[in-house]
């Protein structure tokens, strides 16, 4: 199950994408990968970022696929080459 964050031309949603944008803010603001941006840097990023949802066992890419994208963990653990990785605490 998959979830994303809208960009609706309704103003009420509008409204709480723009809300959505300010947490994700904060989270990446607290990342160690991502101290040294600037804030017009790290807003960029958060507008062009997606919320997802994954159930256990799903593969989001495997060895060899082109990558699109890159995830940040936000909860949960993910295996990657058979070694287990968990999210940093803020």
């Amino acid at each position: 199950m998959s979830s994303f964050i809208p960009i609706s031309s309704s103003s009420h949603d509008f409204f709480f994408w723009l809300q959505d944008l300010d947490v994700i803010y904060s989270f990446l603001h607290g990342m160690e990968a991502l101290s040294c941006l600037r804030e017009p840097a790290l807003r960029s990023i958060c507008s062009n970022v997606r919320y997802e949802q994954h159930e256990a066992n799903d593969i989001l890419y495997c060895r060899g696929q082109l990558a699109t994208c890159w995830y940040i963990l936000l909860s949960g653990s993910v295996f990657i080459d058979g070694s287990m990785y968990l999210p940093r605490s803020r």
